[in-house]
Formats: C-alpha cells, structure tokens, sequence
C-alpha cells in the first residue's frame, strides 16, 4: 500500500545534510531529493553576543545516547587530568557524576540552556552514526561557542576545521583539541571571531522587500552547489545587498553568476 502511494505521488526526499544523502538507499531517491539544512529557533539567532566571553567551561546540551559515555570517558581520562580546574557541563544524563568536574544537569527553559551554551567556552560532541544534522551543534555555532568533534555521523559538516573548530581524528587528538582551546586564548579567540558574524556589503538600500527571501534562497542555493557554511553565507549576503539597492524584489537572471564572479 505504501509503495503503491510512492510510485503514484512521485515524491522527492527531504535531506537535512549530506552525510544523510550518502546513507539513504538510492530506491527511495528515484524521484528526486531537496537538501535542505535545518534551521536553529529565532531565540539562538537574535540574542547578543559577547566578543571577550572567557570561561572554564565546556558543554554538551545533544541527546544523551549521542555518545555522551565516549564524551564522559574522554574528558575523565584524557582531558580533565591535565587541566583539572575546567568543568563539563552535560545534559539529562540518567546517571550521577561524582568525578573528573562533570556537571550533570536537567534540561531546562531554552532561555536558561541557551545562556548557558552562550557562557561555555566550547562545545564538545564526539558525534554519532545516526546523526543527521544536530541540530544542538548548530545552535551552539549560531551562540559563536567554536566546536571540537569527532566528526561522526554529519558533525564534520557543522564545523569548518580550523575555523570554526576542530574535527580530530580520534579520540586522544579530541582531547588535545580541547586543552588547547582552554588554555591557548589567542587561537581560541580567532575561532570564536570567524563565529561572529559574515560581513555586510555596503550598499545604498532603497527598498527593503524581498531582501530576507534573497538571503534565504542564495544560503540554500549555495548549500545545493557545494558550497560550505562560510561561502553560501556571503553569497547571500552578497545577493540580498542587491535586492535591497532597487524597487521590488526581481533581480536578473544571472545575478547569481556575476555574484559569484565578483566574490572571487
């Protein structure tokens, strides 16, 4: 019956990132696909950010069969030994933490979690197989907290390795990341930065509508096209600027081209 409605509505697939496109059969994409990332609560996007936020602590606010257990074994091991003056944070962990300066906490008012993620100093999550975008890391990203992961499951397409954070190789390397985050300001400091924000082009605006749909439309044509977070963040900008320079929202059909030209 349902492969019945399949074949009769011809519906394409919604994927959330591409490590989810690679695992998907290629049967249920026989009529077409849509990449389309997941978007993080206006709550995450509007609030303000500190530029000089130091703190001794990191976090973890995934689900806890995320491979919080490796997190926990990393940080007691690896991790805590060397710089025993740091704390983790963990969320809704179903077991008490008496060692290694883990602190396990419920899961609260998103106001409360978000300032929390907001005054960590890192964000620390190995990753997991059936992780198809996590959406936790990305809100983490929008808070400008810089991000150390394993890389499993679709973590490596939340961070830009050695811009945004760090995607180690194991779980020794994970620790190191870690250590160096906490105790090396400057470099720390230089992630957190490319965090904070892509840079507006300066233009005389004229008219404001369609700019918000612009921006939206060049990210996520950017994203289908290969393009990371960084680049399909100035494509939008960069296209959004032009809508904003004329009256209407129409722009000429090879704007994205000579866009794409002048960002070279």
């Amino acid at each position: 019956r349902q492969l019945f409605s399949y074949l009769k509505f011809r519906p394409k697939i919604w994927m959330t990132s591409k490590y989810q496109i690679k695992k998907r059969s290629p049967l249920i994409k026989i009529f077409g696909q849509l990449y389309i990332p997941w978007s993080v609560d206006n709550i995450f996007v509007n609030t303000e950010i500190s530029k000089d936020t130091i703190s001794d602590q990191a976090i973890f606010t995934s689900r806890p069969d995320r491979n919080l257990k490796s997190l926990i074994e990393i940080w007691s091991k690896l991790i805590h030994p060397k710089i025993k003056e740091k704390r983790l944070v963990i969320y809704g962990y179903g077991e008490k933490i008496n060692h290694s300066n883990i602190i396990n906490k419920d899961f609260v008012d998103q106001n409360e979690l978000m300032d929390d993620i907001k005054n960590s100093r890192l964000y620390l999550i190995p990753g997991h197989k059936a992780e198809t975008f996590c959406l936790a890391a990305e809100e983490a990203k929008e808070l400008c907290i810089p991000i150390v992961t394993l890389g499993i499951g679709c973590l490596a397409e939340r961070v830009n390795h050695g811009k945004t954070g760090f995607i180690a190789k194991n779980k020794k390397e994970f620790g190191d990341y870690t250590i160096q985050l906490f105790n090396d300001d400057k470099l720390w400091a230089n992630l957190r930065n490319n965090l904070i924000k892509i840079s507006p082009f300066k233009v005389n605006a004229i008219d404001s509508v369609g700019a918000g749909d612009a921006f939206a439309g060049g990210f996520l044509y950017g994203i289908n096209n290969g393009l990371d977070y960084e680049e399909s963040g100035k494509l939008a900008s960069a296209l959004s600027s032009k809508v904003v320079t004329k009256l209407g929202p129409r722009l000429e059909k090879n704007i994205i081209d000579n866009i794409k030209l002048s960002m070279r």
